[in-house]
């Protein structure tokens, strides 16, 4: 006998933010840059964020967003802070980011996804720099990675933007933007998003974003030619809920800078990752259900 599971007609996709609510997000942003004979650089950055609501007004969520893991393989180092709590006595990177763990930051979400706001890693990172010792010039490495501008655009990037109208199976919808890439610059970014399954209110979901730069993008070592630039993903909505299941998107980009041709890839996740004492607690009533 083969069961088939009922489709539903239409979902709103929209995050249902209720003041006091927490939610445990883990984002993964891992970048590669293939410089040919010159080698690759890898980097990985994980973070563990627990989301508490602290106000909604006219639609748009205050959140105060603290790390309570974090994951990093950068620059020949490498510190999660699941393995190595008391580690990092003597590598930089690995004292600064067990320093992070359990720090807060502000953020302001709308319903539909989009980031208005990310403040107060710039200062966190700032103060606890001044702490460390650093002769190795990881210490501005650091500062590129945490800051407010670039944690929001690792947020930008992995959040879907929704539609403003309730979804069908095959339904569409356009949404226009600017994404900062790191090393690259800023670039206007249309993204077209298409509904490819809908079971009861999990909606699936598919994505295809081409990426504009202006002319004289930049990066840390002067002036870059982009040659070729563009994103996928894909992702999952729980409508019943209004929270995101679970999103990836990989950007693509291939530029020349010097002289030389390079290509970098960014691929950047968003996935529901609450502990079980979170899926007990506030806002999370209906997952024990």
């Amino acid at each position: 006998m083969i069961l088939l599971t009922p489709r539903s007609g239409k979902v709103e996709l929209k995050w249902t933010f209720e003041k006091g609510s927490i939610l445990r997000y883990e984002l993964t942003h891992a970048m590669l840059m293939d410089r040919g004979e010159r080698g690759k650089i890898r980097q990985t950055i994980l973070l563990g964020m627990r989301m508490e609501i602290t106000d909604v007004k006219d639609r748009v969520a205050a959140i105060r967003v603290t790390l309570d893991r974090i994951k990093v393989e950068m620059a020949g180092s490498e510190y999660d802070s699941e393995d190595n709590k008391d580690s990092g006595k003597e590598d930089v990177m690995a004292k600064v980011m067990a320093a992070m763990v359990g720090k807060s930051f502000e953020m302001s979400l709308k319903d539909t996804g989009e980031v208005v706001e990310v403040r107060g890693c710039s200062d966190t990172i700032e103060k606890i720099l001044k702490d460390v010792k650093d002769d190795s010039g990881m210490s501005s490495h650091l500062k590129a990675q945490f800051n407010d501008a670039q944690i929001r655009a690792l947020v930008d990037t992995a959040l879907p933007c929704l539609p403003k109208e309730v979804v069908a199976e095959g339904g569409r919808w356009n949404h226009e933007s600017v994404l900062s890439i790191h090393r690259i610059g800023q670039a206007a970014a249309k993204s077209k998003f298409k509904v490819t399954g809908i079971s009861g209110k999990i909606v699936n979901f598919k994505t295809k974003t081409t990426l504009e730069f202006g002319e004289g993008s930049e990066d840390m070592h002067g002036s870059v030619d982009i040659w070729d630039a563009g994103a996928e993903g894909n992702g999952t909505w729980d409508g019943d809920q209004g929270r995101l299941t679970e999103s990836k998107m990989e950007t693509k980009v291939t530029a020349e800078a010097h002289g030389q041709e390079f290509e970098i890839i960014i691929t950047s996740t968003m996935k529901w990752a609450p502990t079980n004492d979170e899926r007990k607690g506030v806002g999370h009533e209906d997952d024990n259900k």
